[in-house]
């Protein structure tokens, strides 16, 4: 079954197994939601087109075969201080995205589902499986300008039952929430708001903002990614784990020390993409930011 929604030359195709949001006849980004592969990924994104039209993300790379081109998600989720489920290599866990829509926003296009987290260690009295957590997720994809295109993440969660955590890994990474695992051709550079970063582990301070840029573009042109991380979010602020090659790139929340959902209201996380040509000299990266 299709239907779409439209702004301008954006507009949202949804499919069975997620949803395709275009450009003109350019191909920007698909959201999935329905699960695929052999742990049964949904709730993320792949591909993530550049401008130009060549593919970004990876899927199910070799080396780490759980990562799935833009996710968030975390390594050790408790429920009254037992580790329930992992979302992070999705052992003992998995997504239903129960609502999903497309709608019209000021300059672009919203894409919003309801996700709920379930895990054969959570269940009801007579041993079904219920959701713990609900995940409500908003992507904006706003209009293309220039050379750089914008495009939004809001994710809000809040448990469904007393004494939900969720952490990242418990060692100096503290790997947790939102990733991208990016293509990293051996010229990527990555810059903070001060100038040149080298990726190093473990975790980094970087500030709220990195840009990755190298030859992501078709036929080795230069390209790039810019990730920003909403001053408003919850701390730890600026801690990033940053990899050259063969791994994802993470803005770190809440790290490796626990953080308790509430039942009563929404924990908002909000990021910015901006997905850019060339290098990022030519970007207002500064108001983009300022503006966030």
């Amino acid at each position: 079954m299709l239907s779409a929604t439209a702004h301008g030359q954006l507009r949202v195709i949804t499919r069975d197994e997620g949803m395709l949001v275009l450009d003109g006849s350019d191909s920007v980004l698909f959201y999935r939601t329905a699960p695929h592969g052999e742990n049964g990924i949904s709730n993320c994104i792949h591909p993530l087109w550049a401008l130009d039209g060549n593919v970004l993300t990876l899927d199910h790379p070799e080396d780490h075969p759980h990562h799935r081109g833009i996710f968030w998600a975390w390594r050790r989720i408790a429920l009254g201080g037992k580790n329930v489920a992992d979302s992070w290599v999705l052992d003992d866990f998995s997504y239903k995205v129960p609502e999903a829509g497309a709608e019209r926003v000021e300059d672009g296009l919203g894409i919003r589902t309801v996700v709920h987290w379930f895990s054969p260690n959570v269940t009801d009295e007579n041993g079904r499986q219920t959701p713990f957590v609900e995940e409500q997720v908003l992507i904006t994809i706003h209009e293309k300008k220039g050379i750089f295109r914008v495009i939004d993440f809001s994710f809000a969660l809040k448990a469904l039952r007393e004494g939900v955590t969720i952490a990242g890994y418990d060692n100096e990474s503290e790997l947790s929430g939102f990733s991208i695992r990016m293509k990293t051709p051996v010229d990527l550079v990555f810059n903070g708001k001060n100038g040149r970063l080298t990726p190093h582990w473990p975790a980094m301070k970087a500030g709220l903002r990195v840009d990755i840029s190298g030859s992501l573009g078709r036929a080795g042109r230069q390209a790039g990614i810019t990730i920003m991380s909403h001053p408003g979010n919850p701390p730890p602020h600026g801690l990033w784990n940053l990899r050259q090659k063969n791994s994802m790139q993470n803005v770190v929340f809440p790290g490796r020390k626990p953080f308790l959902l509430s039942t009563d209201r929404f924990i908002v996380l909000r990021y910015r993409l901006v997905i850019h040509k060339g290098d990022i000299s030519a970007v207002p990266v500064d108001s983009l930011s300022d503006a966030f």
